[in-house]
């Protein structure tokens, strides 16, 4: 009995042995397949999102990429802004806020009430900025052509609860001129001067690259969220649609922006700032108010986005600066 026991062991063994050397050779033989038969293939990295600009006939140029989720570094400050929010509404100086923060070095971001979606309105410009200055760059000339303002007097453009120096009719001014007046001091004057002279193709190419609804459509149904609009600061921060000459030839320009609430009341003044501001009112819907721009924190810039909505005009503002002064606290204390 003993002897069948021990021979019935030596048996079972050999055959788990051989088993297990069939095992290996199979595993062996499938790698080797898998790696020789996709040898021809580049890994996907479905980690990222990438955005590229199209118009071009065999490149397509990148024009930003970032992780698809949220950094856990930005948690912190996430829920802060969160409860801020939350009490803004109880107080009730907005009804709807959302706000998108990117650092650069790592792009790294995390978004708050992604969900909701607003108007630009003269957040706009920046994207009719970038535009000009596409053109500007196959073109030496092109900053310094002059254009005469003589408007009719038929011609209505909007007003705006924010206002500062405006053109002056009868005068002639360069592209410069009327690119720094809509940009820096969101003159509508300017705007409806510069659209009317700018490539449309241009507009609707950048448009689409950026994942920005179309502009065919009402006022009323142009929405877009704070996530979206910030594309537009990061192809400029990039240099990634314009050269580096004309990307810091735009962002100087916005660093000169005449709103002095928000984000530039809300940040310290001492600290590197570059932003837009839009303002929308319409009749049957509540006002608006946004400001979007590149701040640096000891060091290291960050995109920030903060759009709103309410009865009030200067509530919203109050409220931007108030979600500026805790961001600008928890982007002190960012340490990924």
């Amino acid at each position: 009995m003993t002897r069948n026991f021990k021979m019935f062991l030596s048996s079972k063994t050999r055959f788990y042995y051989f088993l297990s050397i069939l095992i290996i050779c199979v595993t062996v033989i499938l790698s080797l397949f898998l790696l020789f038969s996709n040898k021809n293939e580049l890994p996907r990295n479905i980690n990222y999102k990438i955005s590229r600009s199209a118009g071009y006939k065999r490149i397509s140029p990148i024009l930003f990429a970032e992780p698809y989720v949220e950094s856990e570094h930005f948690l912190p400050m996430k829920n802060v802004i969160s409860v801020v929010i939350d009490s803004l509404k109880k107080a009730g100086n907005i009804s709807a806020a959302s706000v998108y923060v990117r650092e650069f070095k790592e792009g790294q971001w995390c978004s708050i009430h992604p969900e909701n979606t607003f108007h630009p309105a003269s957040l706009m410009k920046v994207l009719l900025l970038l535009t000009h200055l596409k053109s500007a760059e196959s073109s030496p000339d092109y900053l310094l052509k002059k254009i005469l303002f003589d408007p009719s007097d038929t011609v209505k453009i909007n007003t705006q609860f924010y206002s500062s120096s405006s053109l002056k009719r009868g005068q002639s001014y360069t592209m410069h001129e009327l690119l720094y007046f809509m940009a820096a001091e969101s003159d509508n004057y300017a705007t409806k001067i510069l659209w009317d002279c700018a490539d449309g193709a241009k507009i609707q190419q950048l448009v689409e690259a950026l994942g920005f609804p179309s502009l065919k459509g009402k006022e009323e149904d142009f929405v877009v969220t704070a996530a979206t609009y910030s594309n537009l600061f990061k192809i400029i921060y990039n240099a990634s649609y314009l050269s580096p000459e004309y990307s810091e030839y735009a962002a100087d320009i916005l660093s000169n922006c005449s709103f002095k609430g928000g984000l530039s009341s809300g940040f310290p003044e001492s600290i590197s700032k570059w932003h837009k501001y839009g303002e929308w009112e319409n009749q049957g819907f509540e006002p608006e108010l946004h400001d979007s721009g590149v701040v640096d924190v000891d060091g290291r810039p960050f995109l920030i986005t903060v759009m709103t909505r309410g009865k009030n005009i200067e509530k919203l503002s109050e409220s931007i600066k108030r979600i500026a002064q805790i961001s600008y606290i928890q982007l002190t204390n960012f340490h990924p």
